[in-house]
Parts: C-alpha cells; structure tokens; sequence
C-alpha cells in the first residue's frame, strides 16, 4: 500500500485544494478584513505609547540621545496613519 505523501509534497488533487484554501484565507485576511493596515496601526499605537511612558516615567534621566529617539517614535506613527489612510483611500 502506497503511503500518502510518498513521492511528492502532497497529490496534485491534494496540492490544488491546500493551495486553494491557505491563499482564499490569505485574501479574505489581508483584502477583505484588511489585517495589515489594522495591525499596523495597533503596532505603531503600543510602540508609541510604551515610548511616552517609558520617557515621561524617567523624565530626570532624559537625555538629547533620548529625546531624539522618542520625537522619532513618535514620527513612526504619522508614516503608519499615512499608510492607512493611502491604503484605505485606494479600496474606495
């Protein structure tokens, strides 16, 4: 008896229909529901947020090195709001 996956990854049949499924999720994930440009945003929003607090929290020790690096955190999330914005814009 000839095993499964014996000779190949998978069956061309069994290959077609993964395929099918895993890039049908992909789409619905990244077009329809728009998973990249949401957790980006959520992504830029924490970092910043830790930042803020991390800075406001050690305000003695804040040094130039320090404040340039918040102020440029802080631009992070004006690029991750235009990328959304561009995106969103683009699928009206």
């Amino acid at each position: 008896m000839e095993d499964h996956f014996s000779g190949s990854f998978y069956h061309t049949a069994d290959r077609a229909v993964f395929h099918s499924l895993m890039f049908g999720w992909i789409d619905r994930l990244f077009n329809q529901h728009k998973l990249v440009r949401r957790f980006s945003v959520f992504w830029a929003m924490i970092t910043v947020s830790l930042v803020i607090a991390a800075v406001f929290l050690n305000m003695a020790d804040v040094t130039t090195p320090v404040a340039s690096v918040a102020v440029s955190v802080i631009g992070l999330i004006g690029t991750v709001f235009g990328f959304y914005f561009t995106s969103r814009s683009r699928d009206k």
